[in-house]
Order: structure tokens, then C-alpha cells, then sequence
């Protein structure tokens, strides 16, 4: 393998690996603004989001059956808020 064969492999491997950094990235995203509700609280809380569980926190009180919504994902955990449900006889 010469030298030029050499630095067009590494060059497509770095593409690759900054591709992969951006559409992580942007995936961390797409849960911010989701709803979903509260599942289970021990120690921990976690929520129910489109079929998955999440662990959260939240500076509100939550009970199981809160619906909530993401406002952002740091690492694994979601940071959430309770919906308040708006009454339609209003």
C-alpha cells in the first residue's frame, strides 16, 4: 500500500466517524418537546416515551400517570416537566 492509498483510507475513516458524531448529535435532539408519562417512581423516576422507558427528573413533583414533556436529554437521563391538563369545559 503506498502513501497516497494510505491517506485516502484515513481521510474516508475520518468522513465516517464525523458523520456518525453529527447524526448522534441530532438525534439527541428529537426527544425535546416529546410527551409521554410517568411509569414508575422508587428512587428513581422514569418515564414512558413513544414505547420507551427513560429515566427523568423534573424540579415538580411527579406522580405516576403525569404526563409529561421533554425539555432536554443529558447523557441517558431526560430532564422533564408535568402537562397540566386543560380542562375542556372551559
Amino acid at each position: 500500500m503506498d502513501a497516497q492509498q494510505y491517506l485516502l483510507g484515513i481521510a474516508l475513516i475520518s468522513v465516517i466517524v464525523i458523520l456518525l458524531i453529527f447524526s448522534s448529535s441530532a438525534k439527541k435532539d428529537e426527544i425535546v418537546g416529546k410527551k409521554g408519562r410517568v411509569v414508575k417512581i422508587n428512587k428513581e423516576t422514569w418515564v414512558e416515551i413513544e414505547g420507551e422507558l427513560w429515566k427523568a427528573r423534573s424540579e415538580e413533583k411527579l406522580s405516576e400517570g403525569d404526563e409529561i414533556e421533554v425539555l432536554r436529554r443529558v447523557g441517558l437521563t431526560l430532564e422533564v416537566k408535568k402537562v397540566e391538563k386543560k380542562d375542556d369545559n372551559i
